[in-house]
């Protein structure tokens, strides 16, 4: 389940409209819910917020920051060469 203290940083890394980068993510996994259909933007902000736990979307969300925080840095690293030289 998310924290509190999780949950800061991940909003910070995600950004606002972070819910259907997750959904797409759930999609090519092809996770679906119980019922069988596609989990909704409500879904994955609960377990955002910490009110309901499911380790799937859990697992989609950490995925999106590691890629988000992937291209931070990339981007980083091309800022720093290109200014520094």
């Amino acid at each position: 389940m998310i924290n509190e203290n999780q949950r800061v940083k991940l909003k910070k890394l995600l950004g606002l409209k972070y819910t259907s980068e997750v959904l797409k993510i759930l999609d090519n996994r092809k996770v679906v819910n119980r019922i069988g259909g596609k989990y909704t933007s409500g879904s994955v902000r609960n377990v955002m917020a910490g009110k309901q736990q499911n380790i799937q979307i859990e697992n989609a969300i950490y995925d999106l920051a590691f890629s988000k925080r992937k291209v931070n840095e990339d981007l980083e690293d091309k800022r720093k060469q290109l200014l520094n030289n």
